[in-house]
């Protein structure tokens, strides 16, 4: 079947016309719609809203055991729980008396508020040691050396990472050795 030239030019001229106004609106909808989504992201009053496209402040830590070989300290773990807070153990070997300190974890702030750790350490039999941990160069006791614990809260500063030592003060020689728990929770 032939058709003729005269023919095609008038059925694509009436096509072009029938499809003229659909390509139009789609032309228009390819500037509009980027128009209306930018419109939507700009802030209605001076207030700045933190929460644009799904951005929010994060509040939480990062924590990331340190590791390493010590002389006192081995076999170290870290575990986090399913209601978001961390357990902390490690085996602390028979030692000579005095001072010995490791640092056992990073933890990362990654709020833009500051926020509270909390540690809660204990041996299951007390060790004639004091135990606790070193923040920013302070020694904080968990277990004195009769085996009474305590409960330390301390402040993170916002978008910070903080190094916290393991340490264990002793003024006799530790014969045996013990396991050292500590839970980590955050406020």
């Amino acid at each position: 079947m032939y058709i003729s030239k005269n023919k095609k030019q008038q059925f694509l001229s009436k096509a072009g016309r029938f499809l003229e106004p659909f390509a139009l609106g789609i032309l228009c909808l390819l500037f509009i719609i980027p128009a209306l989504t930018f419109s939507n992201l700009t802030p209605l009053t001076q207030k700045l809203n933190p929460n644009v496209l799904g951005t929010e402040d994060k509040t939480g830590f990062d924590i990331e055991l340190v590791g390493g070989n010590h002389n006192v300290f081995q076999s170290e773990h870290l575990l986090k729980n399913e209601d978001g807070n961390y357990k902390y153990d490690t085996k602390i070997l028979k030692h000579t008396s005095g001072d010995y300190s490791k640092p056992i974890l990073l933890i990362e702030n990654t709020s833009s508020i500051s926020q509270d750790v909390t540690f809660a350490g204990r041996t299951e039999i007390p060790i004639g040691s004091r135990i606790g941990i070193i923040y920013n160069n302070k020694f904080h006791v968990l277990q004195n050396n009769t085996g009474k614990t305590t409960e330390v809260t301390l402040p993170l500063d916002p978008l910070n990472t903080t190094n916290i030592f393991l340490s264990v003060e002793g003024f006799s020689d530790v014969r045996f050795q013990e396991t050292f728990y500590m839970d980590i929770s955050f406020n």
